[in-house]
């Protein structure tokens, strides 16, 4: 390990809450990285050293400012030598890094205030690395070579775009894929793409690996399709779609001649050291253009690929006041929910809105593509021979780079207008939708006092001015009841705030099964905040650090004592993962009535 600089060692005074008596101690904080330049699939191992004469069981955990990296860790251990009949204490907290972007990086001061009042302070100095994008040139070292192999020879993701240049909402079909040569352990997504700049559709997300062998640049690797998405630009000029990482754990290499090398029984992976991991995909450069103004159609709602349209009217002969269904069907690929519902206005009939329905489909290029239908119930006013004009959709093919405009035939209905109460009424095969539809239409016949069995008019009845007072509040009760459907359906933040409270609550009551037992404890209360925080913000809970909430927290405007109290709760909860056997049945219980109490105060300040 390079030792990239060493603080000057500082004298101070061990406060009275350390000891009755004044007690001198000699204490150093020295911070180290074992390298200085990696790829953003290497991890750099930052490690402080809290070195003392004196116990470092009061030591707070230090303040380190690590948001240009993914950080896995910290793992602590505590030392103790004695030499030439002298104590020295050490402590060391590890921090695995991974390099977010490429470029070069200041790792900050990291310092420790001592004493009650933050008197004393201890810092290192900052630490210059760089993030370097190391790409993979297909020749895999030797056997013989094994030693010089890097992990992008072994193990990298895969995103790849089925075009890089495109229009304003035309899609654009990609794919990440993790490519490995190992069994791989605890796979897990470590940052999600934002995709800003896209509106996005789902494809696929893997809930577990699905491989396929493949050779990449002349190598086997095992390839398993993790995402797929549609992606629809929305605004002209470059974007970038952001990198996937991923976190898992592989074999470590053994050293050659070692005893399990030599035993074909022990050569299986399950005796093998394990190395955790982090890779991550390169970000791909879509360049978006403009939709062309020229021998632009009026009627261009913004659809982007390539549709057809259809229609059947039935019947076509109908007495005046009987329906008639109208069915549409908008088929295409590419964004069909972007073309509006067409404005049926026919001359003569009273036209309701019509219901939807959108099947999604994905193309034979494993592409975004769906099918909307609409179904219209109107009612002829007057007699006669009425026509439903043509509907018309009008999209640009960006295959040909023009506009384009399907359309329907016209249909004519003829409408008799004679006398058809003495005359049976005609019955049509109709849908229970248009049934329902039809329901509103309908009013019943009022019997008369002697059938009703009572002599008081029925609106003169307390029970029918209560009824009638009620129904509009059912009515609008209903429409919020559908308004906040559509928005869980559609809004994936606001569908992640509501389900965020009970989710804490099923979190919270894994950690409570842990209390008394300390082994997973710290981790599940931890996991069951930093998740609450993820679902309350929108934000990706894998990956996001104790740094990282503090942040996003104070960005949201969160009081400063709440934040610090956050803070507070998820640094002893990561000490707590790593010196279990430290707290006691009644401290886990205070932790976890504590981590309860926060999660309510924090539900009610982001409410």
């Amino acid at each position: 390990m390079r030792s990239l600089n060493v603080s000057g060692t500082l004298i101070i005074l061990i406060l009275s809450w350390l000891a009755p008596g004044v007690v001198h101690a000699t204490l150093q904080f020295n911070a180290t990285v074992d390298r200085i330049k990696a790829s953003q699939s290497e991890a750099i191992r930052l490690t402080l050293t809290v070195t003392s004469t004196e116990s470092l069981n009061h030591v707070p955990s230090p303040k380190l400012d690590l948001t240009a990296f993914d950080v896995f860790g910290p793992s602590v251990s505590t030392r103790t030598e004695v030499i030439n009949g002298g104590v020295s204490v050490a402590r060391e907290l590890v921090y695995t890094l991974y390099g977010r972007k490429v470029g070069r990086f200041r790792i900050g001061h990291a310092t420790i205030e001592l004493g009650q009042g933050g008197e004393s302070t201890l810092s290192t100095k900052p630490i210059d690395v760089e993030i370097v994008r190391r790409s993979r040139q297909g020749q895999v070292p030797a056997a013989a070579d094994a030693d010089r192999q890097t992990v992008e020879d072994v193990i990298f993701v895969r995103a790849v775009a089925d075009r890089d240049t495109a229009y304003i909402g035309q899609q654009v079909a990609v794919r990440f894929d993790l490519c490995y040569r190992f069994n791989l352990r605890d796979v897990g997504f470590a940052e999600i793409p934002t995709f800003t700049g896209f509106w996005v559709k789902e494809l696929f997300a893997a809930q577990r690996l699905s491989p396929k062998e493949e050779v990449i640049d002349g190598v086997t690797f095992n390839v398993a399709p993790l995402r797929r998405v549609g992606l629809f630009p929305t605004s002209a000029g470059t974007h970038t779609i952001d990198a996937m990482a991923v976190s898992c754990s592989i074999p470590q290499g053994r050293n050659r001649g070692s005893l399990f090398d030599a035993l074909s029984l022990l050569d299986d992976p399950i005796f093998a050291r394990e190395q955790k991991v982090l890779v991550r995909s390169g970000p791909i450069a879509i360049e978006v253009l403009p939709l062309p103004e020229a021998s632009r159609p009026v009627a261009f709602a913004g659809a982007v690929g390539r549709f057809s349209i259809r229609a059947e009217v039935k019947p076509q002969q109908v007495n005046v006041g009987d329906p008639v269904t109208m069915r549409i069907d908008i088929e295409g690929d590419g964004n069909v929910q972007s073309i509006p519902e067409p404005e049926i206005r026919p001359r003569g009939f009273e036209v309701y809105p019509p219901s939807v329905e959108l099947e999604e489909r994905q193309t034979s290029s494993g592409a975004y593509g769906a099918h909307k239908k609409l179904e219209y119930i109107l009612i002829p006013e007057q007699g006669g021979r009425l026509q439903i004009p043509a509907i018309a959709v009008s999209y640009f093919d960006p295959e040909v780079g023009r506009y384009q405009t399907a359309s329907t035939a016209a249909f004519d209905i003829l409408v008799d207008a004679g006398d058809s109460q003495h005359e049976e009424a005609p019955t049509y095969d109709l849908t229970r939708r248009e049934i329902q539809q039809l329901g509103r239409d309908i009013r019943h016949i009022k019997p008369g006092e002697m059938a009703s069995g009572s002599s008081q008019p029925l609106y003169r009845s307390g029970q029918y001015w209560v009824l009638h007072g009620l129904l509009p509040l059912a009515y609008v009760g209903l429409l919020a009841s559908q308004r906040h459907r559509r928005r869980l359906e559609g809004d994936e933040a606001y569908a992640r705030r509501r389900r965020a409270r009970g989710e804490a609550t099923k979190r919270l009551s894994v950690a409570a099964a842990y209390v008394e037992h300390s082994e997973g404890f710290h981790g599940a209360l931890r996991e069951a905040l930093v998740s609450y925080i993820a679902d309350q913000l929108n934000r990706s809970a894998p990956g996001l650090t104790r740094q990282a909430c503090r942040q996003l927290l104070t960005e949201s405007g969160l009081d400063a004592q709440l934040v610090e109290g956050i803070d507070g709760l998820l640094e002893r909860c990561e000490f707590g993962r790593f010196a279990p056997s430290q707290s006691g049945v009644a401290q886990r219980q205070a932790l976890l009535s504590e981590g309860e109490d926060l999660v309510e105060r924090l539900r009610e300040a982001l409410s």
